[in-house]
């Protein structure tokens, strides 16, 4: 079985999760988990769905949402909190890697499309952390 890249696109609502290919040249959506009470049972649902999926992960890429300016925002603590726990549950590396501008970048592509606001909010998540991984494995290549 081959290793993973996950990437997470952390929310509170909604958690946004991708794989890539083998070959580390293709972000692809996985799903969207709905956050649950805590991060501890939100990880848990998110490393049991990856298991379901027969998925071992080599590390996990967690969108670290960084204010326009490069400053650290409010959800900074949050997803560094979240980010510890991940690493402690799962014993797998966890990197952080900018995320600005990419739910918004996948919600003004999707408005440009027929789908409608409803299958938008569905697949902003998991599109939103496809991003995020494929220009995490992009910035290897350049």
């Amino acid at each position: 079985m081959q290793k993973k890249i996950i990437a997470i696109d952390y929310g509170k609502k909604r958690i946004g999760l991708a794989s890539a290919d083998s070959f580390l040249k293709i972000a692809s959506p996985l799903s969207t988990i709905e956050t649950s009470h805590g991060h501890v049972a939100t990880i848990m649902s998110i490393l049991a769905f990856i298991k379901s999926q027969n998925i071992e992960v080599e590390k996990f890429v967690i969108g670290l949402p960084l204010m326009l300016s490069g400053q650290e925002g409010p959800m900074t603590a949050l997803v560094k909190q979240f980010a510890k726990i991940l690493e402690d549950k799962s014993g797998k590396q966890v990197v952080f890697y900018d995320e600005r501008l990419t739910s918004s970048e996948v919600e003004n592509l999707m408005r440009g499309s027929d789908i409608n606001r409803k299958k938008r909010k569905e697949h902003t998540d998991q599109l939103a952390a496809t991003l995020l991984l494929q220009t995490y494995l992009q910035s290897f290549i350049t």
